[in-house]
């Protein structure tokens, strides 16, 4: 139940087939264009394949989220993105069988945009601006999706991180969802072992990030810090104090249930290095 309109394209008709090419449609401000086939399957489903597919102007809108998959729509209501949206050279296959009982099946293999997104990963984070990569697969009750993460920036709690690299795993069953960052993601693809990294307060971040969604979200959360720059942790949490240099690093390993804070267990540890901190109360505020 998605409005579509102006559509135009090239449609050839033969052999059973139609091949399509240079499609455009819109939907209000949504443009798209893609090439593609539609074919008739042997046991009498039909296979529809979607080549170089292009969308601009993609916002989660009501109508779209109410045309979603019932698990894609999960996911999506889950993360209850807001901004404004792209797909760029994109493939999305879809297969129905004859039999009105069995699910369609379906791939993808999409290349989304994000500028000056807000998504809630069970956190709320603000800001996003990046490309996300997604290949995937489902039966319709269960499916995977491997995943690239290159974002330029992102916002969480004031804190800004930039250049977020990594790789994403997500596992989808009849009963929850699975979602993997880091390490045990890349682990799951045929790639060597890679944390998920980005930069912060002039240093480096290092993390690995595991949620499970059944009934209750879970996650447990590892993560490291180094070479983060105190002057700049003071600057942007301290309002500009002066007289502050040092090196910041640490560790923090998280997990919980729920999106309270108060169900969060875990430790770490902080170590700031070659400080010069000149006045007591600077130092009661960093920590």
């Amino acid at each position: 139940p998605y409005r579509l309109e102006k559509l135009a394209g090239r449609y050839v008709l033969a052999d059973g087939r139609v091949t399509m090419t240079d499609v455009r449609v819109r939907h209000g401000r949504v443009t798209a264009a893609a090439a593609g086939v539609w074919q008739p399957m042997a046991d009498g489903g039909w296979n529809l394949a979607l080549d170089r597919l292009n969308v601009d102007h993609l916002t989660p809108s009501r109508e779209l989220v109410a045309a979603m998959p019932g698990r894609m729509r999960e996911a999506v209501e889950r993360l209850r993105p807001h901004g404004t949206f792209s797909l760029y050279d994109s493939r999305v296959e879809l297969t129905r069988p004859a039999d009105a009982t069995t699910p369609t099946t379906s791939a993808w293999n999409i290349n989304l945009l994000c500028h000056q997104a807000d998504v809630t990963c069970g956190v709320p984070l603000t800001g996003v601006s990046g490309s996300v990569q997604l290949v995937g697969k489902s039966d319709g009750t269960r499916g995977y999706t491997a995943g690239e993460l290159t974002l330029d920036s992102l916002v969480w709690r004031d804190v800004h991180f930039t250049q977020l690299r990594g790789p994403l795993w997500i596992d989808q069953t009849p009963t929850g969802s699975v979602c993997l960052l880091g390490r045990e993601a890349s682990r799951r693809q045929p790639q060597p072992p890679r944390d998920l990294m980005a930069n912060v307060y002039g240093g480096t971040v290092v993390s690995n990030i595991h949620v499970w969604h059944e009934g209750h979200p879970q996650f447990q959360l590892a993560a490291s810090l180094a070479g983060a720059d105190l002057a700049q942790v003071a600057r942007q949490r301290l309002g500009a104090p002066s007289g502050v240099t040092g090196t910041v690093g640490g560790r923090v390993s998280l997990s919980g249930t729920g999106t309270s804070t108060d169900a969060i267990t875990g430790n770490g540890e902080l170590h700031i290095v070659d400080a010069n901190i000149y006045k007591l109360p600077r130092l009661v505020a960093l920590l």
